[in-house]
């Protein structure tokens, strides 16, 4: 039997979805959806699956489900609705508004209750890290959730004043949260010095001159590490803070060797010793005195 026979039926995937959607997840039940609304017999295109339904065809969890559902829904590309008796879910798939996502790049702009409630994990994720990091660079304050900064200062970068409209990530448009005063510079770690900003503008941050200073963005500072790959040129042995590091498959035969040589050394200490000892006194030239003669009693 072969590898081939045993598959199930493929499923279609556009890598282009992940781009837009920013999660594998939605991407993967975005094809899907399109492939099924080009096979609906509804006019306008609507079509019903089931929790069951999208987890044999994609192995989703039902988890995984509704964090794409939220995210499709809120970006615009999906509709849903609840028909039929039985009620079921039904969706349908908004091709103006993917069309406009993958040509121009151009999303609907989230608003901060869509963003509380889809990317609800990943700001408990980053209210954690900028609270480890404060604390690392020795910054006043406490922990900080990042979901109160986004409701008092809104979906505004502080930095262009322009608005935010994607998610946390690592894109130039994404969210982030940039301190006013930044923490090397003694700025705390509090609701009032903390602000929402574009990703690539909090990485542009600098002073009016242009030039790096204390409102560059906070940075985890780490301390340099020697490189462990490096070997001298002339032992072709790697170099460890100006050390020589021995392989470590071969460590017990060094082992082995340094015991001999401290075995030797302690033997040659030995010897040493016994030469350091004073000679015993030579024998004297002059014989021993006899013993006096016994007397030998006359019997009577």
């Amino acid at each position: 039997m072969q590898v081939v026979d045993a598959l199930d039926r493929p499923i279609a995937f556009h890598r282009c979805f992940v781009t837009i959607t920013g999660s594998v997840n939605a991407a993967l039940m975005l094809s899907q959806a399109l492939y099924w609304s080009k096979r609906s017999k509804d006019p306008e295109g609507w079509f019903y699956k089931t929790t069951e339904d999208w987890t044999e065809e994609t192995g989703m969890t039902r988890a995984e489900q509704e964090d794409s559902r939220r995210r499709l829904i809120a970006y615009g590309f999906i509709s849903e609705v609840r028909k039929g008796m039985p009620a079921r879910l039904h969706y349908k798939i908004n091709s103006e508004a993917i069309n406009l996502a993958l040509t121009e790049n151009t999303t609907k702009p989230l608003v901060v209750d869509d963003v509380l409630e889809i990317f609800a994990g990943p700001l408990k994720t980053l209210s954690r890290t900028g609270w480890m990091r404060a604390k690392k660079l020795g910054a006043e304050g406490a922990y900080v959730d990042y979901s109160v900064v986004l409701k008092s200062h809104g979906m505004t970068c502080s930095i262009c004043r322009q608005p935010i409209t994607k998610g946390p990530g690592k894109t130039e448009d994404a969210l982030c949260f940039d301190h006013i005063i930044p923490l090397n510079c003694g700025g705390s770690h509090t609701v009032e010095n903390l602000a929402p900003a574009h990703f690539k503008c909090d990485g542009q941050k600098s002073d009016g001159d242009g030039s790096p200073g204390c409102s560059e963005p906070d940075k985890q500072v780490r301390l340099p590490q020697g490189n462990k790959s490096v070997y001298h040129r002339e032992t072709s042995l790697p170099m460890v803070r100006k050390h020589y590091r021995l392989p470590q498959t071969n460590m017990f035969p060094y082992q082995r060797r340094t015991l001999m040589e401290q075995r030797l050394q302690q033997r040659l200490q030995q010897r040493l010793r016994q030469k350091k000892k004073p000679p015993p006194p030579p024998p004297s030239t002059t014989s021993p005195t006899p013993p006096p003669a016994c007397r030998s009693r006359s019997r009577p």
